[in-house]
């Protein structure tokens, strides 16, 4: 026998379909349809009813089916509104869904709220961004969304959200920081944009803006930080207008180090935010810049740290860059200067980059005079002498150039590329075991770029009889 959940839920199914094959119910379902209106859309309010979704499904589709309510429907698509998103923001609201819907559908055809989604239609503003602010108020839907039109309509506001604008800052990032606030939004909003509409914050968007520095970076950091969002916006805005941060931000423009990459690593840190990147800057200030002068270390590979090495670090990201910045930047302090040719693909500028830093700390040089064979000179690596090289290596229709008086291993060996944590040396040596802080790669770091850039390897193989010779001539 079925326990008495499953009876229970195969009861509510078979009231479901019921309901569902009702010929009046089928019209308002097609009627819907031809708005664009999915059963999805109804459903996913619906979640949570239980043993009410039979009565609460009728009750839905009797309001969606009213005539009133279907020219509502039809004025609303016409403004590009679409019907998940009212959807979204009823979701939670249960059994009292039906109330809810018709409650937001009278607040949404007042001709005082289309004419507000009207202005804010040519704003760029669309209802997915209001709507996200409000997802899952449930049966507080309705007044929090009168509240946030409200506020969106008034002409102070109106002015403000035409210079965001004209900042290339769109309401869509404004909505990330506030998403599912419910209905606290509207007051949320508010403050918010009594903080953006600030002539001091106004003026340090813009120069972000001439920094390359948008304003998603900024909301990634800030994403659903809801009731703490104006504060923590206030106090970010006030670390990124300072002169020295300032400053900071245009030396690493100037190094070619994207910005967006610091940011990145921030992602979500919340109202932590302003205090880890304030840290952040001080560590790029002290620890980098003035070494990257000294060491000519170009900002492909600092961007390579915050793409690969520490993404999404969050408010650990200051302590975690340093610890890395003391770990493996600190040896390039010996190397000569290592360029890169930037008008080439930087994806394999950075690989070729990192891949001849590490041979280069991590072997000493074969002699190539001995074997002209890549597989011969690969079998007898115990015997090779020590030398250095200057050279230019070319490869296909990409010359990279790597000036150092740092030895190379003349052996970019075949795939797969495996990192020794050991010294080639002269026969008459023993090996020695090269200590770990030495690396400037770990066998996992290697093996991951190798993966990302499968070209290494395709142009390896291209080489005329795979001859390694080749690459150093």
């Amino acid at each position: 026998m079925l326990s008495k959940t499953k009876r229970d839920a195969l009861y509510v199914l078979q009231e479901t379909l019921k309901v569902l094959e009702l010929e009046s119910n089928l019209a308002i379902l097609n009627s819907l349809n031809s708005l664009g209106i999915t059963f999805s859309s109804i459903s996913s309010m619906l979640t949570q009813t239980s043993h009410n979704t039979p009565h609460a499904l009728q009750e839905t589709l009797k309001v969606l089916g009213a005539e009133s309510n279907l020219d509502t429907l039809k004025k609303l698509k016409d403004l590009d509104i679409k019907f998940p998103n009212i959807s979204s923001m009823l979701s939670g609201a249960k059994s009292a869904i039906p109330y809810a819907l018709q409650e937001t559908l009278k607040v949404l055809e007042l001709e005082s709220n289309l004419a507000i989604l009207n202005s804010l239609k040519g704003l760029g503003i669309i209802f997915s961004s209001i709507s996200n602010i409000l997802c899952r108020t449930g049966r507080n839907a309705p007044h929090a969304l009168q509240e946030t039109l409200k506020v969106l309509g008034l002409e102070s506001n109106l002015t403000i959200l035409k210079k965001l604008k004209d900042l290339d800052i769109t309401f869509s990032n404004i909505s990330g920081i506030l998403s599912s606030s419910g209905c606290q939004g509207p007051y949320d909003l508010q403050k918010i944009l009594k903080v953006l509409g600030l002539e001091s914050n106004l003026t340090t968007l813009k120069k972000l803006k001439d920094l390359d520095i948008i304003f998603s970076n900024i909301s990634s950091m800030l994403y659903r930080v809801g009731s703490n969002a104006p504060h923590t916006l206030q106090k970010t805005l006030k670390v990124l207008g300072g002169e020295s941060n300032l400053t900071t931000l245009k030396k690493l423009k100037d190094l070619g180090i994207k910005l967006s990459n610091i940011f990145y690593t921030l992602s979500c840190a919340g109202i932590s935010a302003p205090d880890a990147l304030e840290k952040n800057l001080k560590v790029l200030e002290v620890s980098i810049l003035e070494k990257l002068t000294t060491w000519k270390i170009y900002g492909s590979y600092i961007s390579y740290i915050f793409n690969y090495e520490l993404p999404r670090a969050g408010v650990r990201m200051p302590d975690a860059f340093e610890k890395f910045v003391n770990r493996k930047i600190n040896l390039y302090c010996n190397s000569q200067e290592i360029y890169v040719n930037n008008n080439h693909d930087n994806g394999m500028n950075e690989t070729l980059h990192i891949l001849t830093n590490t041979l280069c700390n991590q072997a000493q040089l074969i002699d190539k005079s001995q074997k002209n064979n890549s597989e011969e000179l690969l079998s007898q690596t115990t015997n090779k002498k020590v030398m250095q090289v200057e050279t230019t290596i070319p490869l296909l229709d990409h010359n990279y150039s790597c000036n150092t008086t740092a030895p190379i291993l003349t052996q970019l060996m075949h795939r797969p590329l495996y990192h020794q944590n050991v010294m080639l040396v002269d026969a008459t040596t023993d090996i020695q075991e090269t200590d770990d802080d030495l690396n400037i790669l770990e066998d996992c770091d290697v093996n991951y770029i190798l993966q990302r850039h499968d070209d290494i390897n395709q142009l390896l193989e291209k080489l005329p009889g795979n001859n390694i010779e080749d690459l150093l001539s």
